[in-house]
This record gives C-alpha cells, sequence and structure tokens, in this order.
C-alpha cells in the first residue's frame, strides 16, 4: 500500500505545480485599479515628437491587462502601427517579439513633462533594457490629454 502511495504522489506534485503555474500565468500582467488608473493620469492623451513628426496615442481600457499604442507620422494616421504595452509602476512595457511583428524591447517613461521612448536595437530579443548598446532614444511632448 505504501509503496503506491509513494509512486502516486509525485505525479499528484507534478499536476499541482503544473496547475500552479497555469494560474499564475494568467495573472502575470494583472493590474490593479489604481495602478491602470495611476498610468492612465501619466500616459494617456497624445504625444509629439517633433524630430521624427511622429505621434504616439495612449488608450486604456478597463477590462483589458495592457495600453494599446496607436503610432504614427504627421499626415499618415490611417497608415499607423498599433502595440501593447504592459504597465510596470510607473513605465509601459513593450516586451519584445520575434514573430511576424518584430519589435525590440521597449520601455516609456515620463520625465518632467515629456514622455521618453527608449527601445533596444531591432534585433535584439532580451526583456530587459540594453544601458551599454542603446537603441533609440525618443522625446515626445504631450498635445492633448
Amino acid at each position: 500500500m505504501l509503496s503506491g502511495l509513494c509512486r502516486i504522489t509525485p505525479i499528484i506534485h507534478a499536476a499541482f505545480l503544473f496547475v500552479l503555474i497555469a494560474l499564475a500565468d494568467n495573472n502575470i500582467f494583472a493590474q490593479t485599479k489604481s495602478e491602470i488608473a495611476h498610468s492612465k493620469e501619466i500616459h494617456e492623451g497624445t504625444w509629439y515628437n517633433k524630430n521624427d513628426r511622429r505621434y504616439i496615442r495612449f488608450n486604456y481600457n478597463e477590462d483589458a491587462n495592457f495600453v494599446t499604442i496607436n503610432d504614427w507620422i504627421k499626415g499618415a494616421k490611417d497608415n499607423g502601427d498599433a502595440y501593447k504595452a504592459f504597465i510596470k509602476g510607473e513605465r509601459l512595457i513593450l516586451y519584445s517579439e520575434d514573430n511576424d511583428h518584430r519589435a525590440p524591447y521597449c520601455e516609456i517613461e515620463i520625465a518632467n513633462t515629456n514622455l521618453i521612448y527608449r527601445c533596444n536595437k531591432m534585433n535584439s530579443t532580451d526583456n530587459f533594457l540594453h544601458t551599454k548598446e542603446p537603441g533609440n532614444r525618443l522625446v515626445f511632448t504631450r498635445v492633448k490629454k
């Protein structure tokens, strides 16, 4: 009887760990209502980068666990892109993608009244910001809240 129990215990343990990981994974980017409200307060609106004539707009959906970023060049709003960003403290994080939509890891934060958009170089698949080999750094100013 005891030997049969010893064989079943590792199976139950593995099943428990699998369920625990699966449940944790579903809420990995879950945000509290106060975190979403704070991020919305500091990021929401339309921002403009004068050098590249580029606009970005942050859209918050209370039911989603991410922020939608719309990105377009002045005069070409219909030809813009959309990205998902996740709230992490006072920053927005765009994780690297190496599938149909290739994108480097990026971080967006507010410094004084400017929005700083920093990204790794294009072929990087790391999910942290490189400080020794910086990629792009764009500065935006808010044009509409």
